[in-house]
């Protein structure tokens, strides 16, 4: 029966673990693997998580299922940090998901389901993700340009030219704030500028909010998801915890789906609760009860805000130093766009041939794009790191 698969291979930051994993040197270096790590090279768990873990351990005196639209406490809580407090909630349905990707996939099994016949617009380049999710909801993909490749900003211009000429009823997939894979991100007059736009042509917005809090703040980095929220008659958003609370493996995000009233959102929360019946059921609990309870307890959301804040500068330190020793090495501002950007990701102008170089003479390791994982060099390493891509670059240029 399984026999007429097609041999897919593993692609993206997944093949990069892969082979991460089969290395085995001790200086190998893993800059592709989408996950925040400390100076030390530890993917540590935050010490406000930490806390509200031992006090769930404590208090629980269930496993049962909580349902499918999952934790309604710790989904509002997530949604109101994301959206804002003061959105007119009965028009929005809500459900907790395991993560962002689950969250996506529902959101786009609701549009399949409401207007087959739609196209997503992704941004060019995306996360690599994004299209295989889309597409297995059986949905078309097309790009919209996005990155500026010799600025390393957003080319406004031809994005608002492109989405200016979509027709009413297709889909928009935005990166809120930190975009994956280039870092490049709008600033908020061209936020303002989308969202009229969208409006207008009577597009679908759905944000991916997957890195609140890693560009300016947790306030600053909400302004898209609160403005669309305000401006558009109907709106989609996912949000993952895997980043900014670091609870990767727990699973913990939520979809939010806004009608234009609330007849129409409580139909869309019962097809949704059916879409997610099927899917996967019952989300898991244990990472949303500690968000939930961190989101709740001032003591444990001011600390949690502080490690976050460590976290998003220490981000920003190690972008400045990058671009420092890019400088030094290659004696231009080629490289000067890694200190502009924000988010732990940018796209590094290399070939895939000279990222294969980094892994096979380095080993370093960076997914095929170019795409670099900062907040994964120790800051002992970001000379060394500095060193690889002006050498494969010289070396390729001779």
């Amino acid at each position: 029966m399984f026999e007429n698969f097609p041999h897919k291979p593993l692609f993206g930051a997944n093949l990069v673990s892969k082979l991460f994993a089969e290395d085995t040197r001790d200086d190998k270096l893993d800059l592709g693997l989408g996950v925040y790590k400390s100076s030390e090279g530890q993917t540590t768990i935050l010490r406000s998580v930490k806390k509200a873990e031992a006090r769930l351990l404590k208090g629980q005196e269930t496993k049962s299922y909580v349902g499918l639209a999952g934790d309604k406490v710790f989904s509002r809580r997530l949604a109101e940090l994301t959206m804002g407090s003061d959105q007119a909630w009965d028009r929005i349905s809500i459900a907790q998901t395991p993560g962002g990707v689950a969250a996506m996939r529902v959101g786009f099994e609701m549009v399949h389901a409401a207007q087959p016949g739609a196209t997503v617009w992704v941004s060019n380049p995306t996360w690599a993700n994004h299209p295989p999710i889309i597409q297995h909801a059986g949905l078309a993909v097309q790009a919209y340009p996005y990155l500026n490749e010799e600025t390393g900003g957003v080319d406004f211009d031809a994005m608002t030219k492109c989405l200016g000429g979509l027709p009413a009823g297709d889909v928009v997939l935005l990166q809120a704030s930190c975009h994956n894979p280039t870092g490049a991100g709008l600033e908020n007059a061209q936020w303002d500028i989308i969202a009229e736009l969208c409006k207008k042509r009577g597009l679908l917005p759905f944000l991916d909010v997957a890195y609140q809090g890693f560009g300016m703040g947790i306030e600053e980095d909400s302004y898209a998801p609160r403005l669309f929220a305000k401006v558009m008659p109907e709106l989609l958003v996912a949000v993952t915890c895997s980043k900014n609370f670091a609870n990767y493996r727990d699973r913990v995000g939520i979809i939010a789906i806004q009608a234009t009233n609330s007849d129409t959102a409580h139909r869309s929360s019962l097809k949704m609760l059916d879409l997610i019946n099927a899917l996967y059921a019952m989300p898991p609990d244990h990472g949303a009860a500690i968000v939930s309870d961190i989101l709740s307890d001032q003591g444990l959301r001011s600390e949690w805000e502080r490690e976050l804040a460590e976290m998003r500068e220490r981000l920003a330190n190690l972008r400045i130093a990058l671009a420092a020793a890019m400088r030094r090495e290659t004696n231009s501002t080629e490289f000067d766009f890694l200190e502009r950007q924000q988010g732990m990701f940018s796209i590094l102008p290399v070939t895939p041939e000279q990222v294969d170089a980094m892994r096979i003479d380095h080993g370093m390791y960076i997914v095929s794009n170019g795409r670099i994982n900062i907040a994964g060099i120790a800051e002992s390493q970001v000379n060394r790191v500095a060193k690889v891509i002006a050498g494969v670059r010289q070396v390729s240029s001779t």
